[in-house]
């Protein structure tokens, strides 16, 4: 089995949409930590992203979703827990899962709305961004033979050069891929295919569009949330 492994802005869509077009049985799994099994047998393909961009682009992304958990006293994993988490993974996540109602009094996007941007970053760099970044950070498997890390940046600056790479680690042959995947390249997306589309907040295809959000009280934050080598962990300088 092919699993592929995202999380909340890390590529959701775009992994879907490559997952889709293989030729061969996949399964996406979502939520970093809730997925820790690994079988030597299979192989795995990890989608992660630049740490603060992950924050940058759901702070953005959340202003204007229509997710219910954004506009309702809802848990953000709801759905999630109905319909994709394993009870085993549920039993053990149990106490994040109770610190993921992030709407209890006030709506989560009226609240990102009624923040200045650089309060609004701060806010989501505490409550959802912490959860993708520090379950990326946790996962125990990425030394493993049988783990890809495949970086959105990578996609970004060659994109094909490295979809290229992740079928030769899934051994498939590009040219048994009845999908034309070049199609997925935000580089040479049409300009109204990316407007409309809600997930894409870099609408400029701006590599790192946190440089232009984020501000000196944000860097200390950051520092003081994470760990100290959440950046030089997955190959990302502090610049």
């Amino acid at each position: 089995m092919i699993y592929c492994l995202n999380d909340h802005k890390t590529g959701f869509s775009l992994s879907r949409q490559i997952m889709k077009s293989l030729p061969v049985e996949t399964q996406v799994r979502t939520f970093f930590r809730f997925w820790h099994e690994n079988d030597p047998n299979d192989k795995y393909l990890i989608f992660i992203r630049h740490p603060y961009e992950i924050i940058t682009s759901g702070y953005n992304y959340h202003k204007i979703c229509e997710e219910t958990w954004t506009l309702n006293n809802e848990n953000m994993l709801w759905w999630w827990i109905e319909n994709h988490f394993t009870k085993e993974s549920i039993e053990r996540n149990r106490e994040i899962i109770k610190e993921t109602n992030f709407s209890q009094n006030i709506p989560y996007q009226e609240i990102l709305k009624n923040l200045s941007i650089e309060e609004g970053i701060e806010y989501e760099m505490r409550t959802v961004g912490k959860l993708t970044v520090m379950g990326m950070y946790e996962y125990p498997h990425y030394d493993k033979n049988n783990v890809m890390v495949i970086r959105m940046e990578d996609l970004f600056d060659d994109y094909m050069t490295t979809i290229k790479k992740m079928l030769d680690f899934i051994n498939v042959d590009i040219n048994d891929i009845n999908s034309d995947l070049s199609k997925f390249d935000l580089n040479k997306m049409g300009k109204t295919d990316i407007d409309k589309n809600p997930h894409i907040t870099n609408k400029n295809r701006v590599k790192y569009k946190y440089k232009d959000q984020w501000t000196p009280y944000l860097y200390g934050i950051a520092r003081d949330i994470f760990p100290g080598d959440v950046l030089t962990k997955f190959g990302y300088a502090y610049t």
